[in-house]
């Protein structure tokens, strides 16, 4: 398995060189796609019934709720990113926390 998280790591990864339209597209789908998500909850709050609102707010818990169980899990069994491993290149900072489970997709997948 890692061996594959790995090969698909270095699909998506910019080669040196990559031109920079590549390098900030890539760029935006990593940090500004996930900013979306807040905006629609905001959006969907203001511009929604109290039925709207209660499903909202039960979402944002229980997204909340899936990052909290999520860095238990990262506590508990560390995952490497691939920078520490020294593998791609590096072209967005990072802190040295557990990869898995993605923060991201935790959120998401618990709204």
């Amino acid at each position: 398995m890692e061996h594959l998280n790995y090969t698909i790591f270095m699909l998506l990864n910019a080669a040196p060189g990559a031109p920079a339209v590549t390098v900030g597209i890539a760029r935006f789908l990593a940090e500004g796609v996930i900013w979306l998500v807040p905006a629609g909850l905001v959006i969907g709050w203001l511009r929604g019934s109290s039925g709207v609102r209660q499903i909202l707010v039960a979402a944002t818990v229980s997204g909340l709720a899936g990052l909290l169980v999520n860095q238990l899990i990262g506590l508990v069994w560390y995952h490497p990113r691939p920078f520490e491993a020294g593998i791609g290149q590096t072209l967005i900072p990072h802190a040295r926390d557990s990869s898995f489970p993605s923060d991201h997709l935790t959120f998401i997948w618990a709204l």
